[in-house]
């Protein structure tokens, strides 16, 4: 029985790939590609890192796992989603109590690291935490780091500068990668890498960066290639897919202009009409590192509950019955605040058909789905999703909660999106036992497809199947 090898790429998808293999050589990407089994590769709603990954590693919908969003929102409490504070098993749980060694690296969203049969190392957004606990030293002093240097104004990287720090940093996480890789006695090797999603993000118009970024991975998947034994399976995964974003939708203001929500006092109306993104990115970057560290958690928690409670309290009149939160994706929570029952179910209903007759102005629907936790997910934890209803939109649009339109709630997307996810991503399986071909799997199905490559009885209870192989 041979080895299983995956390569996580956050974000990345075949629309992205293919265009990219033959403008810039990417021989091995290529090679995996028309040599191996590859298809696109269905994501969980809202598409985004947290449950994307969560999925793909327990082979369960978020229903069960409890991971919904990047931030965890739910109770009108917020703090950055940790998966290690799901009660499900994941596949290193399942791997390590099987016997079997496992080599997890740059986990996103976790912390602190899993105690496992092996090695695990921490990712973004997450501060460094290793198993075992004398690896992190060594991490940091090889030039292992998750943190993502800030491009734009007097403080920050052009461009091309940007692009060039990140590839650098992704260089210096292969290179430590390989080395624990060729160290280590394993039976599953585990090794995400953010770099693609990061730069989709801010450059995903700028095909000459984007190509810098994939021939980077093209060459760390050739020196992964290279690691193969015979009987060895590669694997390359996304959480989401990505692609271009076309304008932004202010879901927050269309609210508020249909008297769903009421700023506090007049001036405040000027505050949230002219609040901007840049709330996301204080978020995203300063405070998700504390927030995910539980030495640290109960300080910051207020400073990130900003979206929920100090909004209700502080911007809110009385009078609103819903608001939106999110993380400036694809996919939108609206919120509802009515404590009669009746009331609650009666405005959710409204909202819900007001916003699915909404159109654009050539007659086509504004949003691809308005639909209710209940209807998206199953499991023990669907009563803990973040919002009442979930927005999802479809060709590129944004779905932002701040920021002033006048364009009938359309705006430009914000400078940090110039690219955003999409519900799509990406399977290979490539090595000498996998017959090439054509593949449309779910990113439940990679933990229960790997636990059978190794032998190991599916548990009860996944969501996902097996992918033939």
């Amino acid at each position: 029985m041979g080895r299983v090898l995956l390569l996580g790429l956050d974000g990345s998808s075949l629309n992205i790939i293919q265009p990219l293999i033959e403008k810039f050589n990417l021989k091995n990407l290529k090679q995996v590609i028309v040599g191996g089994l590859s298809g696109p590769l269905e994501s969980v709603i809202p598409y985004v890192t947290p449950p994307g990954w969560a999925s793909v590693f327990s082979g369960v919908n978020p229903g069960k796992h409890g991971c919904f969003d990047i931030f965890n929102f739910n109770g009108l409490g917020t703090h950055v989603t940790n998966m290690r504070e799901s009660k499900v098993q994941f596949l290193w749980d399942y791997l390590s109590k099987a016997g079997f060694k496992v080599v997890v690296l740059g986990m996103p969203f976790t912390h602190p690291a899993a105690e496992v049969n092996g090695v695990f190392v921490t990712g973004y957004p997450a501060p460094i935490s290793a198993y075992p606990k004398e690896l992190k030293s060594r991490m940091k002093r090889e030039g292992y780091t998750t943190d993502i240097p800030k491009m734009g104004d007097e403080n920050g990287l052009s461009r091309e500068r940007w692009v060039e720090k990140v590839v650098t940093l992704a260089s210096a996480r292969a290179e430590i990668s390989l080395k624990i890789m060729d160290e280590e006695k394993w039976d599953a090797f585990i090794l995400i890498e953010n770099i693609t999603d990061m730069t989709q993000h801010l450059v995903m118009e700028d095909q000459e960066l984007l190509g810098k970024v994939y021939a980077e991975i093209d060459s760390l998947v050739g020196r992964l290639l290279g690691r193969m034994m015979d009987d060895d399976i590669m694997m390359i995964t996304s959480d989401h897919g990505g692609r271009s974003s076309t304008r932004s939708f202010v879901l927050n203001q269309w609210l508020w202009e249909n008297g769903y929500l009421t700023p506090k006092e007049s001036i405040m109306k000027g505050l949230f009409k002219r609040a901007s993104n840049g709330l996301d990115e204080f978020l995203g970057n300063r405070a998700v590192k504390r927030s995910l560290s539980g030495t640290v958690r109960s300080l910051t928690k207020p400073l990130v509950s900003f979206l929920a409670p100090f909004i209700v309290s502080s911007l809110f009149d009385k009078s609103t019955k819903a608001f939106s939160i999110g993380t400036n994706e694809s996919v939108a929570w609206v919120k509802l605040l009515p404590d009669d029952e009746v009331e609650k179910e009666r405005v959710k209903q409204e909202i819900k058909n007001r916003l699915k007759m909404l159109k654009t102005e050539d007659g086509n629907p504004v949003f691809k789905s308005v639909t209710e936790p209940s209807e998206v997910y199953h499991g023990p934890r669907v009563e803990d999703a973040p919002g009442d209803i979930i927005v999802e939109s479809d060709g590129g649009l944004l779905i932002t909660n701040w920021g002033a339109s006048d364009k009938g709630f359309f705006t430009s997307p914000p400078p940090a999106r110039e690219g955003i996810h999409s519900p799509t991503g990406v399977f290979i399986a490539y090595g000498k036992t996998v017959s090439p071909g054509k593949v449309s799997a779910h990113v439940c199905d990679i933990t229960p497809t790997i636990l059978h490559t190794l032998g190991i009885p599916i548990p009860s209870g996944l969501d996902g199947k097996v992918i033939k192989i």
